[in-house]
């Protein structure tokens, strides 16, 4: 784990705490959770399986809340760029897709 891995981790858990139950459901914020916690602790995302099953989880909870219309596009982009900063440099190069309601989906790599 890098000083910059752990401080979006920090971030992350700080931007959880302020959304909390308005903005996530229980499910929700634990499966962000889990994906930050996997993301974080991963030496290579290539041998680790826990950053693909986060990476999966992390996919359907933005399928979710685009669904839900609760959160504007650019808002949830950039939490899952926040997400994504947790992980090891080889899952910055990964991209997670965010759902699109018509058309292709929009492809979002971690801010760097």
């Amino acid at each position: 784990m890098t000083a910059g891995r752990a401080r979006a981790y920090r971030r992350l858990m700080r931007e959880l705490r302020v959304l909390g139950p308005a903005k996530l459901c229980d499910a929700e914020l634990s499966h962000v959770r889990d994906a930050a916690d996997a993301l974080v602790l991963a030496g290579d995302r290539r041998r680790d399986p826990a950053v693909s099953v986060a990476l999966a989880g992390l996919a359907d909870v933005a399928t979710s809340l685009q669904a839900g219309g609760h959160w504007s596009r650019s808002h949830l982009r950039r939490f899952l760029e926040d997400v994504l900063a947790c992980g090891p440099d080889g899952t910055r190069a990964l991209p997670l897709v965010l759902p699109a309601q018509d058309g292709p989906g929009e492809v979002v790599r971690p801010a760097v």
